[in-house]
Formats: structure tokens, sequence, C-alpha cells
């Protein structure tokens, strides 16, 4: 599940920026990209998750409401881990 990985790192970078405001002019695309490989490679809970996790950020969701969002992702690419 390296994409999941490769989603929280992109996540975590937008999150940071959300916070302080200060990112890379790209972190939006390697965001999108990363979406892109979780809903394409799933499993389907985890493509919904992430997908949360982008539609918070989009939505300038409070810190609170991203973080239970990413450590919802988080436990179900760790579950899908589990299972293979």
């Amino acid at each position: 599940m390296d994409r999941a990985a490769e989603f929280l790192g992109a996540a975590e970078a937008r999150i940071l920026t959300e916070r302080n405001g200060r990112g890379q002019a790209d972190d939006d695309v390697l965001l999108q990209r990363a979406l892109g490989a979780v809903l394409l490679e799933g499993p389907p809970d985890a493509a919904a998750a992430a997908q949360r996790v982008v539609d918070c950020l989009r939505r300038h969701e409070k810190p609170d409401e991203l973080k239970r969002a990413k450590l919802a992702f988080v436990a179900v690419a760790q579950e899908c881990c589990r299972i293979r």
C-alpha cells in the first residue's frame, strides 16, 4: 500500500500549508496525483477515506475535522495492509 503512504505524505504537506499558510507551489498537484492513485488502486474504503481528507482540505475544515479525517484514512489503510 505504497500509494497510501504517498497520499498521507501529500495530505500532511497540505494540512501544514492549511495551518501556517506556507507551502510548496506543487502541493496541490502532488495531493491530487496521490489521491488519483488511491482512487484507482483502491480498495474502496481507502479511496473513500482519502477523498474525505481532500474534501475537508478543499472546504478549509477546522483542524480537528482534518485530523479526524486523516486518522480515519490511516486506520482504513492500516486495516487494508493487515488483510493482505
